[in-house]
């Protein structure tokens, strides 16, 4: 049987060392990251007071992935993305412990600190696209599907555990503690890492690059996409669903409370049931491996999240809303898990960092002006409406993808 008919789902893919390896050391950086989240945050707090010091942070946070993420994507790809990893892990670490170093020697300001947290976030932009753009070289097209899934569902499981056990352990060992086993995962994920046998990627020689030239790499991956028709419906598709879900967690609240009649625990309760909708997408992916028609997948998850969302915006009562929140993670999944196997796999090694990190960057660009247009939406029309909106997209980005048959068809 051809290797790409067979259907390989988690045995297989765990059965891969050099993905375990990295695997493993993702799940201590992803609940490390969720629990320094809280820390960081109960920090600014502690020092200010202030709303806007934390949203500054977090707006600190962003500015470097936008400066860096397309530069840290080229990068990827012109030099040995293993030493990236490590590196990047490591200076992770270090900016990190400097935190609770300098707080408890009294010698951090929130400047300092929004300093330390703008360096945090640059290493992450070369680690990242690294990382996504080795695992092609290091696991079969065959298991691609059940990798990205495993390692997704991580990052997934991370969001969702790291803040609650961040907030019992700052409560219980205090911030300082926290940040030091923050710095601990990042060192063990540059360990496994290391001790992965990955193979040089083919552009990862040692060389110095001017600016001229990194620019030039950047143009170069554009030049790619704009000349692929599938990977550019899919990347311009993601923008435009990733735009439209980016107020779901603003209006969300307003929606539940103006609306729906509940309080902050009902707020909860959806976002749990999205989160766990998601996770239920991700690991059923992964489990058919690449059984699933990359493409059908990804125009199922439109068309399965733009009517949950549609329902979600009609519904009376939260428990149908519950249930309209779950079938939109489910959605979710359906689309991020092959797009990314989509991307990783029409791209050439020597080009598939620049892709990655494109998309990502443009994604998040994207963003921050979506939720701002959404505040004055919802002051316009009210919450409710914005459901239906974020439906009538989706489902717009299903009918398109239809008409597109070289995506409609890919596997």
């Amino acid at each position: 049987m051809d290797e790409l008919n067979k259907v390989r789902g988690y045995r297989a893919v765990l059965s891969n060392r050099d993905f375990v390896l990295i695997w493993c050391g993702e799940v201590f950086s992803r609940i490390g990251d969720g629990i320094s989240q809280v820390a960081l945050i109960w920090l600014v707090l502690q020092m200010t007071g202030s709303g806007v010091a934390v949203g500054t942070v977090v707006a600190v946070y962003t500015a470097a992935a936008l400066i860096f993420g397309l530069p840290g994507g080229a990068l990827a790809d012109r030099w040995d993305r293993k030493k990236m990893m490590i590196l990047s892990g490591i200076f992770s670490a270090l900016f990190v412990a400097m935190i609770p170093v300098l707080y408890t020697n009294n010698g951090l300001s929130i400047s300092v600190l929004a300093g330390l947290v703008f360096l945090l976030s640059t290493a992450s932009q070369f680690f990242e696209p690294a990382l996504d753009a080795t695992i092609p070289n290091i696991v079969p097209e065959s298991e691609l599907m059940s990798a990205n899934a495993l390692k997704m569902t991580t990052r997934q499981l991370g969001q969702l555990l790291g803040p609650a056990l961040g907030g019992v352990l700052v409560s219980t060992i205090g911030i300082a503690n926290v940040l030091y086993l923050d710095a601990l995962s990042f060192m063990i994920m540059a360990g496994a890492v290391a001790l992965a046998r990955l193979p040089r990627n083919q552009g990862g020689a040692r060389e110095r690059v001017k600016l001229k030239r990194l620019l030039a790499d950047i143009g170069e991956g554009v030049t790619f996409i704009k000349g692929q028709r599938v990977l550019l419906s899919v990347i311009l598709m993601a923008i435009v669903a990733n735009s439209a879900f980016a107020p779901l967690t603003v209006i969300t609240p307003l929606f539940v409370k103006n609306d729906l009649q509940a309080g902050p625990d009902g707020f909860g309760y959806l976002m749990s049931c999205l989160a766990l909708g998601t996770l239920a997408g991700m690991l059923a992916l992964g489990a058919m491996g690449n059984k699933v028609p990359k493409g059908k997948a990804i125009l199922g998850g439109f068309v399965v999240s733009g009517l949950a969302a549609g329902l979600a915006g009609i519904s009376s009562y939260l428990h149908q809303t519950l249930f309209c929140f779950f079938f939109l993670g489910v959605g979710v999944a359906l689309i991020n898990v092959p797009f990314l196997t989509l991307e990783q796999l029409l791209s050439p090694d020597t080009l598939r960092g620049k892709v990655l990190s494109t998309d990502r960057t443009l994604s998040m660009a994207a963003t921050p002006v979506s939720q701002a247009g959404a505040g004055f939406i919802v002051e316009w029309i009210g919450a409710r409406p914005f459901f239906g909106i974020l439906g009538g997209v989706l489902l717009v980005c299903a009918i398109v993808g239809v008409l597109i048959r070289d995506l409609r068809e890919v596997r």
